[in-house]
Formats: structure tokens, C-alpha cells, sequence
């Protein structure tokens, strides 16, 4: 099931390439830092985009992290988005993750991104996370982007989803994005979550939810309810996500 959802979105993003023109190129380099229920992760991501001329995108990312729990690993993701009618996008994320320990992971996430006049964006996507050995999660996420000043937007986030368990995870956040310079972004968010966070807009690139998008937080919790033969009640945490993003060329 893991390599066939890599492969679909990879042939998807073959197939949109066929235009006869493109809009632009975009690269970025950047780090990301989260933090939620004791799990530190940090991560450097590299990116690049290729947006087409009616308004559809290729895109590929890949992450090296380090986690206090799972330790040192690395995720690749490939997305795809083809325009359904003006300013509104269907869009496809496959995501793969290798770590220490043998630890390995997947996520699809697809939805509808919707765009406004201004630079006001909603993205709403369903999320299937699986990590080898059972623990997973089914949900949805929204992600929202609005300008509010020059060079600054605000962020906002949240996810529900239905664990392996028999749990139930839910968070939200809010944030700022700070352009800091022609190409150089600063994004923060702060929030609260139970039973871990399936996103977080601070760190969509790739498809949304920085090094790790929460997957190990998630599974973390349901090794330790399977090891103990019970499951725990939902634990409320707080979050933080921070991102830079240098842009080029």
C-alpha cells in the first residue's frame, strides 16, 4: 500500500507535467523546530515547485530530522495539484518516512485548496497516516492563510482524526508568517492538541505538517497504549511549530 500511493502521486505528477507552458519555478531551503507532549523534532527541508500557466503544480520535497524519541531519519514527498475551475485546486500528497531503528511511515493527504484575490487561502484535506507495526490515524485537516499586513499573514490550523486505538486525536493553532525579506520567511505557530496533531501550516511545505507532520506523536502514544493493554485517556498538550524558508532563485 506505501510504495502504490507513492507511486500514484509520482505518475500523477508525470501526467500534469504535459503542458505546453509554466508559470515558474521555485526552490527553498529551510528548518523546522516542533515540539508537543515532551517530542522535540527538527528538521532541514529542500523543495522545489513548478507551477504551470492554469494554475496547476509538481512538486517535490525532502526532509533530514532528528526526534528526541525516534531519532535521526529522513521523508520524501511528491504532491500534485490541477486546477477544478478558477481558484480552486484538487491536490495530492505522498509522503515517506525512514528513520533509526528501522522505523518507517506513509502519509496521503488530498483535498481541495481554495484560493482568493488578495493572497487568502483554505485548504481541506483527507489524511491517512500509517506507521509499520499498526499504529495509524484516518482524519481531515483545514489549513487558512490571510494577508493582514504588509509582509505579514496570519496562520491557522486544525485536525480531527480516528486513531488505530480506538482514540480520537483533535488540535488547533494559530500563527503568524513575517517575510522577513524578499526571500527570506519566518513562520510560527502556537497551539493545543490531544492525542497529537495531524498538521500545521507553519511547515505545509511539501504538503503540510513540517519533518514529520505528526505521525510519530500519534503512533508514540498508541505503542505505549498497546505495550500497557489499555487505552489511555485523551492527553491535551500544547504545540509549537516554527519554520524558516529561504525562497530561490
Amino acid at each position: 500500500m506505501t510504495q502504490r500511493a507513492i507511486r500514484l502521486a509520482f505518475v500523477a505528477a508525470t501526467l500534469l507535467a504535459s503542458p505546453p507552458a509554466f508559470a515558474d519555478t521555485v526552490g527553498l531551503i529551510g528548518a523546522d523546530y516542533s515540539s508537543v507532549e515532551g517530542q522535540v523534532t527538527k528538521g532541514v527541508v529542500g523543495a522545489g515547485v513548478l507551477a504551470f500557466q492554469n494554475g496547476g503544480f509538481v512538486s517535490a520535497a525532502g526532509t533530514r530530522y532528528d526526534d528526541n524519541l525516534i531519532g535521526d531519519g529522513v521523508s520524501v514527498t511528491a504532491g500534485v495539484g490541477a486546477p477544478i475551475r478558477s481558484g480552486i485546486l484538487a491536490r495530492v500528497f505522498g509522503t515517506r518516512w525512514m528513520g533509526e531503528n528501522e522505523f518507517r511511515a506513509w502519509r496521503v493527504k488530498a483535498g481541495p485548496f481554495f484560493q482568493w484575490t488578495g493572497g487568502t487561502y483554505v485548504g481541506l484535506s483527507f489524511v491517512r497516516h500509517e506507521q509499520d507495526g499498526g499504529a495509524r490515524a484516518t482524519g481531515g485537516t483545514v489549513e487558512a492563510s490571510v494577508p493582514v499586513a504588509a509582509r505579514w499573514r496570519a496562520l491557522a490550523s486544525g485536525s480531527a482524526a480516528s486513531l488505530g486505538d480506538g482514540r480520537e486525536s483533535a488540535s488547533g493553532s494559530a500563527g503568524v508568517a513575517w517575510q522577513a525579506a524578499t526571500r527570506l520567511e519566518v513562520q510560527a505557530e502556537a497551539g493545543i492538541a490531544r492525542n497529537g496533531a495531524l498538521s500545521s501550516t507553519a511547515s505545509s511545505t511539501g504538503g503540510g505538517g513540517g519533518p514529520l507532520s505528526g505521525l510519530p506523536i500519534l503512533g508514540h502514544g498508541q505503542g505505549q497504549a498497546a505495550e500497557s493493554g489499555t487505552i489511555e485517556e485523551g492527553k491535551v498538550s500544547g504545540t509549537i511549530n516554527v519554520g524558516l524558508r529561504v525562497l530561490f532563485p
